[in-house]
């Protein structure tokens, strides 16, 4: 077949439906969370709105970490615990960066208290004078950029690899594909995210 593109062809129908449903839920948990959030903004009166959102981050959170287990109760029945692995080993630099904090998992930019304070000078025009105070204010600044840039990292790694990596994982071992090409797809998307990320 001289003008056959089958050896080109994306093969969609290979890929483990589980896999797209448990990047889909990783990558769009933020969505789910913020759908939440606006529709909490809109009904909950102002003075209750802080602790419903803290409640509903938390079930939230669980609801979204059951169905994860759920979905990947059945790679272990169908997959090596090798590939098993390749699910959660991003999940363990989550906890080595925010360690036990459940608010960086659903938020993009959490609400910081140096972010607040910073915000809060910002705002004010504030002019440090004396000494102590201009440390204060590097420290503050310090933190809050190492936070954000924390936050870009792992955002930008996650979705690139269960956009871009995962998938190539799960696929059956009778289809080959071209792991250096996955190697750039996936650095490709990751710089692209990170960009995203970075310059929001």
């Amino acid at each position: 077949q001289p003008h056959s593109h089958n050896s080109n062809a994306m093969k969609f129908y290979l890929i483990d439906t589980n896999v797209i449903k448990f990047s889909s839920l990783i990558i769009g948990r933020r969505v789910i969370w913020l759908s939440i959030k606006s529709f909490i903004g809109a009904l909950v009166p102002t003075n209750w709105k802080e602790s419903v959102i803290i409640v509903a981050r938390s079930i939230t959170s669980f609801f979204i970490l059951t169905t994860l287990l759920c979905i990947a109760s059945f790679f272990v029945l169908y997959h090596p615990l090798v590939t098993n692995l390749y699910l959660v080993y991003p999940m363990s630099m989550y906890f080595f960066l925010f360690g036990l904090a459940g608010e960086p998992f659903l938020e993009l930019f959490p609400k910081h208290p140096t972010s607040k304070a910073l915000n809060g000078l910002l705002k004010e025009n504030y002019l440090p004078t004396s000494p102590e105070s201009i440390r204060a204010d590097v420290i503050m600044f310090k933190a809050d950029y190492s936070m954000k840039r924390k936050q870009a990292l792992f955002n930008s790694i996650i979705s690139a690899y269960y956009s871009a990596y995962v998938p190539c994982c799960f696929t059956p071992r009778s289809l080959h594909y071209d792991i250096e090409w996955v190697g750039r797809h996936v650095f490709l998307v990751w710089l692209g995210l990170l960009s995203l990320y970075t310059f929001r």
